[in-house]
Parts: structure tokens; C-alpha cells; sequence
């Protein structure tokens, strides 16, 4: 079975909108989430030219440099929110990509005048955060074959970190849900008040169908799911023996929860392709839909109405940063001829 790729690596769940630097990114360089789209750090200085480089955009007299660009290029592969790869194809691509660039930098330059600081312990604490999402000399390996370096991670969650409390803090901070909010949210949305059937389940990953097929069999033959995620997997969830908490439907890639609510408690998986590699999984337990009470309903509601406008006012922000910002940018058949080049 072909699983439909996934933008969460590993099977992150949906439904996060905030930053939390504890997931390990879905790429060895750090990306940030504004305004639904993804914004990948990209070393950007003063315009114009300099030592030989060529800008590709300028922003607010700040460039995006051509070399740089491409080789964040051939790093990324973007795909949309359900797990399907982008469908308009390569120059789409590129296209978003730019884009998602000059977002970023618009937030940054935000940041830097509203006097938005970091501090070196704060991202020296973000950076082992970070790093401990991945098993030992997994993360080392992942950079040496991306030819990038701790430093250049440093640089991108840095500035992701700044993004976001300026977010937070001149943003997100004029925000409020108020209880009629959520009085009319419940009113419209009567199935929020129940829980949704949920379902504890473990997943093993490893690098080809022969080692999964391997592993099913020893599995049939009686070696414990959570022995084999420890032994063989290469997900992060592989050292807590593959344990991917509880989750509802919708919050995992489509198919994975057609997979893991369909599958009977106790019974293997047969191996699920994706593009990160080769899966089995296995129900623990199926937790039943039932009444959510009262307060923990009024509770969830307003989180999700605080996302949601969070959300509108993360697209606002940069709709209006990009309103008063002086752009240059290349025309779609530069990017393309760009594109082709690299």
C-alpha cells in the first residue's frame, strides 16, 4: 500500500498553528508557519550585489540572493496541508517559495523595529529542544548529506523565534475570544460537544519494504511491536517503542487514519508506503466517541476560535507589510528560467 505524502514528517498531527520548536521540523533547516503558509529561513542581506552575488528579490532594501535561493530550492519539496503533493508542479513551487520568503523577511524587519529581541540562552535552549527530537547521530547525518551545519540551523530557528513573538507579542496580544464567541460557536457546532472516537496506536519506520517485511515476520512470530519500534525504527517516536499517543481521524494525514481506524485492536498493519520511508502499525486501543463536558467543550472552543484568529490576523499582518513594503521582484519567467538553472 502507497501512503499519500505527508507534510508532517514522522505523522506530525494537524491542527497545530503555534511554533513549538520541542517537534522536530519536518526539514534539518527550520520552518516557520504564517498565515497558512510554510516560511523557510533564507540568508538575505543589504542589497545591491555584493562580492559577486546576485539578488533574486530585494525587500525593503534587504536581498534574497540567487545562490542562496537555490540551494534552499534543491532542499524543499512543499506539499499541501491533506498529504498530496502540490499538483501545479515544479514553477508553482518556486513561485511559493519566494513568496513565503519575502513573508518572512517582511516579519523579521517587523520584528526588528519593534525592538523584538532573543536571547543567546533562550536559543541555545530551543536549539537542544530542537536537536533532542532526533535520535543519536541522526541529526549530524541529516546535515552532513544537506551540506548544512548546526550554525545554519542556529540562524533559521533564530529567526523563526523572532517571527513569532513578534506575532505573539504585537499581534496575537490585541486578541481576544469572549464567552458570547464561544456561546454562538457551540450553538452552530452542536457535534463539538462529544468527543470524537479516538484510537492509541504505535507506528514502526524504517528505509525499505525489505527490512518492514522482515520485521512483519517478526512480528507474526511473536517479537513485541514496541521491542521491534525500539530495535529497527528510525522515526523519533522509535526509542518511547513507537508510541504515537491518542489521536482522532482528522488529526493525523488522511491515511493514516483510514489505516489506524480501521485496523482492530491488537492487529498489525500490512507495510504502508510514504515518501519518508516504510510503515507498520498497531492499535492499542479504541477509545469510543462520548459527551465532552460542558467545560471542557467551552475550553476547546475557545481554543480554536484564539487559532482561527490568530490566523486572520497572521494574513492581515502580511497583507499589510507587503502593502507598505518596497518590492523588487522577478518576473514568474525568471523564476522559471531560475528554476531550470538549478
Amino acid at each position: 500500500m502507497h501512503l499519500r505524502r505527508s507534510s508532517k514528517r514522522h505523522f506530525r498531527r494537524r491542527g497545530n498553528d503555534d511554533v513549538v520548536p520541542t517537534l522536530r521540523p519536518p526539514w534539518p533547516w527550520v520552518v516557520v508557519v504564517i498565515a497558512g503558509a510554510v516560511l523557510v529561513a533564507c540568508n538575505t542581506e543589504v542589497a545591491p550585489k555584493t562580492r559577486g552575488r546576485t539578488p533574486l528579490a530585494i525587500v525593503n532594501g534587504e536581498a534574497i540572493y540567487e545562490d542562496s535561493f537555490r540551494a534552499r530550492l534543491r532542499r524543499l519539496t512543499v506539499d499541501n496541508p491533506d498529504g498530496l503533493p502540490t499538483g501545479s508542479g515544479e514553477r508553482a513551487q518556486t513561485e511559493a517559495l519566494l513568496d513565503n520568503l519575502v513573508n518572512e523577511r517582511l516579519l523579521l524587519q517587523a520584528a526588528r523595529k519593534a525592538g523584538v529581541g532573543l536571547g543567546v540562552d533562550e536559543l541555545e535552549l530551543y536549539w537542544q529542544r530542537f536537536a533532542s527530537g532526533w535520535n543519536e547521530g541522526e541529526l549530524q547525518a541529516d546535515m552532513e548529506s544537506r551540506e548544512i551545519s548546526a550554525v545554519d540551523i542556529k540562524s533559521d530557528l533564530r529567526e523563526m523565534l523572532l517571527a513569532q513573538r513578534y506575532l505573539n507579542e504585537h499581534v496575537f496580544s490585541r486578541i481576544a475570544v469572549t464567552g458570547g464567541d464561544v456561546d454562538i460557536f457551540l450553538a452552530d457546532n452542536p457535534g463539538f460537544l462529544r468527543t470524537p472516537e479516538r484510537v492509541r496506536a504505535k507506528q514502526i519506520m524504517v528505509n525499505s519494504r525489505e527490512e518492514a517485511d522482515k520485521i512483519a515476520r517478526e512480528l507474526r512470530r511473536g517479537k513485541r511491536f514496541a521491542d521491534a519500534a525500539m530495535e529497527y525504527s528510525t522515526s523519533p517516536e522509535g526509542k518511547k517503542g513507537g508510541e504515537l499517543g491518542v489521536f482522532s481521524r482528522d488529526e493525523m494525514p488522511d491515511t493514516v487514519g483510514e489505516i489506524c481506524f480501521g485496523l482492530p485492536e491488537g492487529v498489525v498493519s500490512q507495510v504502508v508506503e510514504s515518501s519518508f520511508g516504510f510503515h507498520l502499525f498497531k492499535v492499542i486501543e479504541r477509545l469510543p466517541a462520548k459527551e465532552r463536558p460542558i467545560e471542557q467543550a467551552r475550553a476547546q472552543a475557545e481554543k480554536l476560535l484564539k487559532r482561527q484568529k490568530h490566523r486572520a490576523a497572521q494574513l492581515q499582518t502580511i497583507e499589510a507589510l507587503r502593502r507598505d513594503a518596497s518590492l523588487d521582484l522577478p518576473t514568474p519567467a525568471q523564476l522559471a528560467e531560475l528554476h531550470g538553472a538549478h
